[in-house]
């Protein structure tokens, strides 16, 4: 017998709590973009869909990158991966990117400092992540819209 399981929104509240409280990663479900609520799951969704060239094109993706400006490393971070991935299993029916430089080569010219932060995304804390980008506001990096 199959029976639907249903979380009403104060079980899930405090299952999230618990989940942020203790430090657990951030999983799919989170939003990477805080400006404008963009989840994991929905840049990650985009990117293996739209394939985009560059990491500034996922701003198509509901807005994501384009405020304050703390997410850009995590999903120029993204990016490299999927291309990376990509290129190991080559899809046949892939459209030709028409751009020689590649994302990752893109991130190698950027600041070490925002490779170093996007490294860490997949063991951040939703709590973590947004410490990290309230400091990074406060000292004065960018501005929430």
């Amino acid at each position: 017998m199959n029976q639907n399981v249903s979380i009403d929104g104060e079980v899930y509240a405090s299952y999230h709590t618990w989940r942020t409280t203790l430090g657990v990663p951030m999983d799919l479900d989170e939003n990477i973009c805080l400006c404008f609520h963009v989840s994991l799951r929905k840049v990650k969704k985009f990117i293996r869909l739209e394939k985009p060239i560059r990491a500034s094109q996922i701003s198509q993706c509901y807005g994501a990158g384009t405020g304050c400006g703390w997410c850009r490393p995590f999903l120029e971070k993204l990016l490299a991966e999927a291309n990376s991935a990509s290129e190991a299993t080559p899809d046949p029916e892939s459209k030709p990117r028409g751009d020689s430089q590649t994302v990752a080569q893109q991130g190698q010219q950027g600041s070490s400092s925002d490779d170093g932060l996007a490294a860490e995304l997949e063991s951040l804390s939703p709590n973590a992540y947004a410490d990290l980008r309230k400091t990074y506001i406060e000292k004065g990096h960018g501005s929430p819209p």
